[in-house]
Parts: structure tokens; C-alpha cells; sequence
């Protein structure tokens, strides 16, 4: 999750700064399983696998 914030904050920079509203509309996308829910287990395999 912290990736995916990241890249999502990513944007702002000293030029660009955030605003709290800015930052509310922002969307983090994350991974989602066929309910439509946030899919923790890829994410947990995913990093997993990138640690390895």
C-alpha cells in the first residue's frame, strides 16, 4: 500500500504543492479480487516475491 500511495503523492513537488482538497480527491488503486474488494492476498504474494 505504501507503493501505491506513493506513487499517487508522487506528483507533488515543491513547484506543485498539495492542498488537503487536492489530496482528498486523490485515488490510491490498489489490487482487487473478483468481489471487488481489496485483493491483500496477491499483495502479500507480490511482495513476498519481490523480497525474494
Amino acid at each position: 500500500m505504501a507503493r501505491a500511495i506513493n506513487n499517487t503523492t508522487s506528483k507533488y513537488q515543491y513547484g506543485h504543492m498539495a492542498t488537503s482538497d487536492g489530496i482528498k480527491r486523490d485515488r490510491v488503486l490498489l489490487p482487487i479480487d473478483a468481489q471487488g474488494q481489496p485483493d491483500y492476498d496477491y499483495m502479500e504474494r507480490y511482495v513476498k516475491n519481490k523480497m525474494i
